[in-house]
């Protein structure tokens, strides 16, 4: 899905915040955005929004002599926080007539904590949408038709999105676990610090391995370019009976692939509130085969 005219104000204006949050003198600021601009005004005009959020962030981190996550605290804020609410979560989905269905309320809900997407994350958005989140609509038959595949399936891989979410996103692998025992889950992770997006160590502190194997995208990018996994990683997508992918960015760079996946994000910037004509937060669960 290539990016829209929003996607390069966004990615500028993002790029902007954080050179602010540092000390860099105000003539290397300046350079470092026009090299951005250079950069953005040759990329492939197919080119989707996270390979260039991607691309733009590898060149303000020259600023350094590191790969510095420029998201750290906020991803250790956001998984200690969905960490100590996921108890209480858990029994709430537990307790629901169809505990998987309430599960991918749930971990719909937990793709709010996004700032790729957002500016900022509005703690007072997330404690309202973590208290409705059973009123989180899901879309009743794609619903049965993944459960149907599901019941058939061999292989399932599970594409995360960012850190925090990843606990909500924990919870809906288990109640795939249990609902569906024959199933080898592979969770998939982004391979190295990019935004607020999830790494392999957030989903074991989410507790993720004790029921999926997990790998990675080896790859500091939003999203999932099928072109730059790994082996093991590209392997796994492409034997699986059925994907199922959070967050825009991963929608961003896998729609049109025709894969059998399963789509589960908020709509949060206006690129995805006007292709799907919906409101801000409004969620969406589709199949990239029936869309």
């Amino acid at each position: 899905m290539q990016a829209d005219f929003d996607c390069y104000g966004c990615i500028t204006k993002k790029m902007q915040g954080l050179l602010a949050q540092y000390p860099i003198p105000e003539e290397r600021k300046i350079a470092r955005i026009k090299d951005i601009y250079i950069q953005i005004g040759r990329a492939e005009p197919s080119q989707s929004a996270p390979v260039l959020m991607a691309d733009a962030i590898r060149l303000i981190q020259q600023e350094w002599n590191e790969d510095i996550d420029l998201y750290a605290e906020a991803k250790e804020k956001y998984n200690a926080d969905l960490m100590r609410r996921k108890p209480m979560l858990l029994q709430g989905v537990q307790r629901a007539s169809d505990p998987l269905y309430a599960a991918l309320q749930l971990a719909m809900t937990g793709n709010y904590i996004d700032f790729g997407a957002m500016d900022e994350v509005d703690d007072t958005k997330l404690e309202q949408l973590l208290h409705d989140w059973e009123h989180m609509a899901i879309d009743r038959k794609e619903y049965q038709i993944l459960c149907a595949e599901l019941h058939a399936a061999q292989r399932l891989v599970y594409l995360c999105d960012n850190a925090g979410e990843i606990v909500l996103d924990s919870i809906l692998v288990q109640q795939l676990r249990q609902k569906y025992p024959q199933l080898h889950i592979t969770v998939v992770t982004r391979g190295k610090p990019i935004l607020n997006d999830a790494l392999r160590c957030d989903a074991i502190q989410a507790g993720m391995e004790r029921d999926a194997l997990l790998l990675d995208n080896g790859e500091a990018i939003p999203g999932t370019q099928l072109e730059r996994l790994p082996q093991r990683t590209r392997a796994a997508i492409e034997n699986a009976d059925l994907c199922i992918a959070k967050g825009q960015g991963n929608f961003e760079t896998l729609h049109g692939c025709g894969k059998n996946i399963y789509y589960l994000f908020l709509c949060k910037c206006s690129l995805f509130t006007r292709r799907f004509g919906v409101r801000q937060f409004y969620g969406l669960f589709c199949n990239e085969k029936r869309m």
